[in-house]
């Protein structure tokens, strides 16, 4: 199959998809090949960034309708992600709970061996 006829396939199917008359879709061309990098051509600020970077974990919550619409509207009207809202208001409750009771002390984890565990 060439690639003219899987990008008029796309153009439909996005034509279908969306509303608009199939064959009006445009549809990106595939993105050039950047040559590799050496470390010497990063930019100072990029590496700096890189040797910074907290690391970051996914979390998934329930949280009250209505409170997470309001912090849609927030987001949508200050321009800033619901991560950064989010990000922010949990550690203002950590500083919180810091003052009142001390600095938490985070416990590495045990890494344990499975064979250790679960054989005898």
């Amino acid at each position: 199959m060439s690639k003219d006829i899987e990008k008029s396939s796309m153009a439909r199917l996005l034509g279908g998809l969306t509303g608009d008359t199939p064959g009006a879709v445009e549809v990106a061309k595939e993105p050039e090949q950047r040559p590799e990098q050496s470390e010497s051509s990063i930019p100072q600020t990029r590496k700096r960034y890189e040797k910074t970077v907290k690391p970051e974990e996914r979390v998934s919550t329930i949280l009250d309708s209505m409170l997470l619409e309001k912090v849609k509207t927030i987001s949508r009207t200050e321009g800033i992600t619901i991560r950064s809202i989010i990000e922010y208001a949990i550690s203002q409750v950590v500083d919180t709970y810091e003052l009142k009771y001390g600095r938490i002390k985070i416990k590495k984890s045990k890494k344990g061996n499975v064979d250790d565990i679960f054989r005898k």
